[in-house]
């Protein structure tokens, strides 16, 4: 099974919204799994609660994620716990496909990989995984800052195809905003 994943690869909070599309010729599919981290963000919370000073570790030190591709060239950098200036927990950010190593200084690298391994031994806990099956045509939205979701392996016969697509949510907001009157104010573009 791969291991979960987040939106890393997009800054917070301009979050994305990964749907994923089903279609298989398979009889059985094997299940996804997801894990909620936000808006009380359960993972790091616990992080916090039991580690205090590895939280503060991963909230701290940025690490690079980085996807290229043919025509791609996707990057950003900042700490796998995000907080905002209240510190309040936005999301979590950890996907070990694209994440390159921290340039730091010995022992501050041990001490960041040591609280790596702590966050990433709440992530596994199978307690507070939710595993789904999805079927040919099913479709599952979830929002890469709330959700971290991983798929089990497929070893059937037949094919499987998933289809990711993503959609800033500044910009689903906004649309989404723009359709209710009630909340438009008077003097200002559109009201």
């Amino acid at each position: 099974m791969r291991p979960p994943a987040s939106s890393t690869l997009m800054p917070l909070p301009g979050a994305v919204v990964y749907p994923i599309g089903v279609h298989a010729l398979v009889a059985q599919f094997p299940p996804v799994w997801l894990r909620d981290n936000c808006p009380c963000a359960a993972v790091a919370a616990a992080l916090r609660a039991g580690d205090p000073m590895a939280f503060a570790v991963l909230a701290r030190i940025p690490v690079t994620f980085r996807y290229a591709a043919p025509g791609v060239d996707l990057t950003t950098t900042a700490p796998l716990i995000a907080v905002d200036p209240r510190s309040r927990i936005r999301g979590i950010r950890y996907n070990n496909r694209c994440a390159r190593p921290p340039q730091l200084p010995y022992p501050e690298a041990v001490e960041f990989y040591a609280a790596y391994r702590c966050l990433a031994r709440l992530i596994a806990d199978p307690s507070a995984q939710l595993r789904l099956r999805l079927g040919p045509g099913d479709c599952l939205v979830v929002d890469n800052t709330r959700i971290l979701h991983a798929r089990t392996g497929f070893s059937g016969t037949g094919s499987r195809h998933l289809q990711g697509c993503y959609a800033d949510l500044d910009a689903v907001e906004s649309a989404w905003r723009s359709h209710r009157p009630a909340v438009r104010l008077q003097g200002t573009v559109g009201g």
